[in-house]
This record gives C-alpha cells, structure tokens and sequence, in this order.
C-alpha cells in the first residue's frame, strides 16, 4: 500500500478537523435551542399578559383627562393648558407599580432556571462527573441577586420614552382622547405581540430571548471558571448561529480558541454580544 504524499496527508487532517468542528458547533447550537426554548416561551408569553394588564391599568387612570381632550371635530393642533408630564407620568408610575410582579417574578423564575440550563449544558459538555449547583457557584448567585428588578427598572424606563413620544405626538397633533388611547393600546401591542415578520417579533420576544440567551451563557461560563480555579487550563471560542450575523459576532468568532479569562475583541467574555444576540460559547481543556 503506497503512502500518502504528507500534503495530502495534512489536508486529510485539517478536513476531518473541520468536519469535527462544524459537528459540534451543531450539536452546541442544538442543545441551546432545545435548552432554551421552553422556558423562552413562557417567559415570552407572561412578559405579554404583563403589558396587558399595564396598558389597562394606565388607560384607566388616563381616561380621567377624557374631558380636557379636544373634541373629534377639531383638526387643528392644540396643547391644553392641563399639558403636563407630570400628571400623565405619575399615571404610568402607578400602572407600573401596580403590575412590577407580574414582570419581575416570571424574569427571575425565567433567569434562574436557564443559568441552572447552562451550568448543566457546560457539564455535559465537558463529561464531568459529579453535581454541580448553582449556590455553589458565587459568581451565579451574583447574577440572580435583583436580577428581576434591576431589569424591570430598565424596562420600565424604556416604556416610559415610548408612551411620552406618543402622547406628545398626540398633543401636539390635537387628537381626541379616542385617537389618543388607541394609538397607546397599538403601541402597547406592538411590545406584546410587533410585527411576526420581523426576526425579533416584539419586547416581549426580544426580552424573553436576551434574558435566556445571557443567564445560559452566563451558567456556562460560571462553570468553566469555576473548573478553571480547580487548575483546568480552560480555553473557549465564540459560534456564530443564525442567518443574521453581526460584525461583532462574526469578528468574535474568527479568533477562534483563546484563554477562558481573555476577552474576546469586542471586549465581551461571552456571549451575548447585543440584544436578540443567538451565539453561544464552546469550551474546552486546552489540549496538550
């Protein structure tokens, strides 16, 4: 049998590496969706009952001004004299606080479940033995500690530049109540439900798929530093999913394996680069 020539050799070799790659690359990406998609999906959907129940509560209260609204018949632009932020915000402020659990509770439910995913994912990953629980990890109990409110503090605040866009819209344009609050419920709609086309639907989609996507990755990370500590010389790249990729993500992805404790050169130690973000983190000893 005639030896093969050592170029076609070392091509055989990066070709099958390739193929090895690309395999668990796949494989990666499948468990994450699998991992993930369920409890994406109630988050989604309580993040929806959640604005519901905000819009209602916020348009009760706005209904109260019914009467300082101009008339239908009335086409040209007016400001009231009553046009005051105040009053309008302190009504929003109240729907807000009235319905904080209804965000907070199923974000923290949703946070802790998917980093105690990504812990697990990262141990059948990397074969290892024995349990792994998230209180023994500081670095994911850092994570959960007022995850929930922090993060609706930041929603609320989002919510909040939306509806003042909309009603200074409103004001400035000289709508009627009726006008008004329907466009407040379409905008309130869009955050439920926005447009299906569109690869990110809606805030709720894209909190319910950031939120996950950063708690998983944040699991799997924890574990990986917590091996590194334990004298594992960790190594880690970044994968690209989806059709849509960013340069950030792919620029990430081209370093290929680098120090578990490096930053990648967007400056980012794991995956989530930005909202909506689908990558993830492949980890492994650094070999020999």
């Amino acid at each position: 049998m005639r030896s093969m020539p050592t170029n076609e050799v070392m091509i055989a070799v990066a070709y099958t590496l390739d193929v090895m790659r690309l395999a668990e690359a796949a494989i990666t990406n499948l468990n994450r969706s699998k991992d993930l998609a369920q409890v994406r999906a109630k988050l989604e959907k309580a993040l929806q009952k959640a604005w519901r129940k905000e819009e209602q509560e916020f348009l009760e209260r706005l209904e109260k001004l019914r009467g300082f609204f101009p008339p239908e018949e009335v086409k040209e632009a007016i400001i009231p004299p009553w046009y005051d932020w105040g009053m309008i915000l302190a009504f929003l402020a109240e729907a807000q606080e009235l319905t904080f659990l209804l965000f907070a509770s199923p974000i923290n439910e949703a946070v802790q479940r998917s980093l105690g995913l990504g812990i697990w994912r990262e141990v059948q990953n990397l074969g290892i033995s024995g349990a792994f629980d998230i209180a023994a990890q500081p670095e994911a109990m850092e994570y959960l500690r007022d995850y929930g409110a922090r993060l609706v503090t930041n929603i609320d605040e989002t919510t909040r530049e939306y509806i003042r866009t909309q009603v200074s819209h409103a004001m400035d344009e000289g709508w009627s109540y009726n006008r008004t609050a329907k466009a407040i419920s379409d905008r309130y709609e869009q955050f439920r439900i926005g447009k299906p086309q569109q690869h990110i639907q809606s805030r709720a989609h894209l909190v319910a798929v950031t939120e996950t996507g950063n708690a998983y990755e944040e699991g799997r990370m924890s574990t990986a530093q917590y091996l590194k500590s334990q004298g594992l010389d960790m190594v880690k790249s970044w994968l690209v999913t989806g059709g849509n990729i960013c340069d950030i993500c792919q620029a990430n992805a081209d370093e290929g394996w680098i120090p578990l404790d490096q930053p990648f050169q967007s400056n980012h130690d794991r995956p989530l680069a930005h909202p909506a973000c689908r990558c993830t983190m492949l980890t492994r000893v650094k070999p020999d």
